[in-house]
């Protein structure tokens, strides 16, 4: 230094009061704690939407598998389907005379 300038004089940083430090401190947790809350309610919502989609798919396919028994309950209540299920089952209508066809094999 040359005798002419001024001298600085490098002063230790001051600290901040112990009141700001604390606010500070508790505005960190605050923060640090809404963040955990938010990502906790973030993962619990991912959780229930996945549970709802795969709800709602079991739903769908239990949907298609009520249609296709209905359909077939409507099916197997139609006259059509009863009298051709009857008759293979050997019943005969009332009237109906049954006709026995022998078949013999043809003369070489």
């Amino acid at each position: 230094m040359q005798s002419g300038e001024p001298r600085r004089i490098i002063h230790e940083a001051a600290r901040p009061p112990l009141g700001m430090r604390t606010m500070l401190w508790a505005i960190l947790i605050i923060t640090a704690v809404l963040l955990v809350a938010t990502l906790g309610e973030a993962l619990t919502r991912a959780s229930v939407e996945s549970q709802v989609r795969a709800a709602a798919a079991r739903n769908a396919a239990l949907q298609r598998d009520v249609a296709a028994t209905q359909r077939a309950i409507a099916l197997a209540r139609s006259d059509v389907e009863i009298e051709r299920t009857a008759r293979r089952w050997g019943y005969i209508r009332s009237g109906d005379h049954p006709v026995i066809v022998v078949v013999t094999p043809a003369p070489n």
